[in-house]
């Protein structure tokens, strides 16, 4: 036996179950799995003449999500980070009974970060895992566990995490 398929095996959480779940789920845990939101609308109107209307708005959609049991196991636990909003801006000008001149500008942020919980994220060489990366260069957690399909184990997968879209 390899110290390496040792370690992949210690790399699964230590059962817990004396009768599996679903004929190999031999493991259970509940963590709390929260989720916070927030919605805010901002509006702002000013008319500076009878002819003339300038509003603004602002769209905020705050979204936090823990999740301490990713990828089936409570190896790789992370969030999702999404501060998003929408701007505008709206100047419309009456110029007479028949002729409107409007200007609309828009602006949005739909950012999404996906950091890990590296408090909680489980060390390869904690379970004896000691092989080398293919690619070394350029981890950011350079002690990430692989991904394991194996029969008639559940899978887990170090995941893809971090991550960051804009």
């Amino acid at each position: 036996m390899s110290p390496n398929g040792l370690g992949i095996l210690n790399a699964w959480p230590v059962p817990n179950l004396v009768n599996p779940i679903g004929g190999n789920g031999n493991w259970y845990a509940a963590l709390l799995h929260t989720q916070h939101q927030r919605k805010d609308t901002m509006s702002v109107d000013i008319n500076p003449k009878d002819t003339q209307r300038l509003r603004f708005r602002r769209a905020n959609f705050a979204y936090l999500e823990y999740q301490p049991l990713d990828g089936n196991t409570d190896r790789t636990p992370k969030y999702f980070n999404r501060p998003n909003q929408t701007n505008s801006l709206d100047y419309v000008w009456t110029i007479g009974p028949t002729k409107v001149n409007e200007v609309l500008i828009t602006a949005s942020l739909d950012d999404v970060y996906i950091p890990v919980d590296t408090s909680h994220f489980f060390n390869r060489t904690a379970a004896g895992l000691n092989y080398p990366y293919i690619f070394p260069d350029g981890k950011l957690i350079s002690t990430r566990i692989p991904r394991v399909n194996m029969s008639p184990f559940s899978g887990f997968s170090g995941g893809p995490y971090p991550s960051h879209s804009a």
